[in-house]
């Protein structure tokens, strides 16, 4: 069955001297893995490694197999090109710790739709704003909602945490 879907790129390994394994978390199918071929050697092609840096946002199409463990892509597009994440440190360096956070703690292959639309309108924020000094920690205090780990905050009289 081949899919068409939004993704945001988690994680890239090389593999190999010309392949890169590329771990992205979809729109419609949460985690998927992706097996790049030759995407390193210099020749002519749709695929560029610059597609594939941490948390950029893509257009995929690819040839699914429920049992495979690796997929294989037809086609990539980028949405949303950043401007300034990866120029700025600050935010380089904010998105290559998050997107390591987030390629750690996410492990579901389901979709979750409410998860995706928060990860791509933060790291659209994150691109289109200037003052970008505690991104990272509110992002993961807001993460842990999806997480299913989120402080109650209702409850007046439950101030801490005792065991």
């Amino acid at each position: 069955m081949i899919i068409q879907t939004k993704a945001l790129v988690l994680k890239s390994l090389k593999y190999n001297e010309t392949s890169l394994i590329v771990h992205c978390y979809t729109e419609t199918l949460g985690k998927q893995s992706f097996l790049l071929k030759g995407i390193l050697k210099a020749r002519k092609g749709s695929l560029r490694v610059a597609q594939f840096q941490a948390l950029s946002q893509l257009e995929i199409q690819f040839h699914y197999k429920k049992k495979a463990g690796l997929q294989f892509l037809k086609e990539v597009k980028v949405t949303y090109p950043y401007l300034s994440i990866y120029q700025q440190i600050e935010k380089n360096a904010q998105v290559f710790f998050l997107s390591e956070i987030l390629s750690n703690s996410i492990g579901e292959e389901e979709a979750n739709p409410a998860l995706f639309r928060f990860l791509e309108t933060a790291f659209q924020w994150l691109d289109s704003s200037d003052k970008t000094a505690n991104f990272h920690l509110f992002f993961l205090i807001k993460l842990t909602q999806y997480l299913g780990f989120y402080p109650n905050l209702e409850s007046d009289h439950l101030r801490y945490f005792d065991l």
